[in-house]
């Protein structure tokens, strides 16, 4: 009986750091600001991603390494970035977007305040904009 509760004890502390460990991340993942952005490709369809560093993802999108999607359908520009504090707002965004047609996209890329309109709740923070077409490589 001994021998187990040396056992017991001696893991303790690892696993509260695991724990701890796992508990930052998810923190951590709360207040990092991720990027929604909609991309123009050659053949004039609309992709719509999300991603913490948009500018490598869209190169990995260029190289075929980004999305299926994208590997048939090469993307030619960046129509449209938001900045979004935490993966979950992020990804609320993100689902709204898939979902619109692509005249609705449209329409969101000529009128990009749209998306702050119908987000309010999300948008309130000072973190969280639009970026504005000149910091958008094209």
């Amino acid at each position: 009986a001994p021998v187990v509760k040396m056992i017991a004890i001696s893991l303790w502390p690892l696993s509260r750091e695991v724990y701890y460990q796992i508990i930052r991340k998810k923190m951590e993942s709360l207040n990092v600001n991720y990027f929604i952005y909609i991309l123009r490709c050659f053949d004039n369809t609309l992709y719509t991603g999300i991603a913490r560093d948009y500018i490598n993802r869209y190169e990995k999108h260029i190289n075929g390494t980004g999305a299926k999607y994208t590997k048939y359908h090469i993307p030619k520009k960046i129509e449209k970035v938001w900045r979004i504090n935490g993966r979950s707002k992020a990804s609320k965004v993100e689902a709204y977007i898939k979902k619109l047609s692509k005249s609705k996209k449209e329409d969101l890329i000529e009128n990009p305040q749209i998306l702050k309109e119908i987000f309010n709740d999300i948008f309130k923070s000072k973190d969280d904009y639009l970026l504005d077409t000149y910091l958008i490589l094209t």
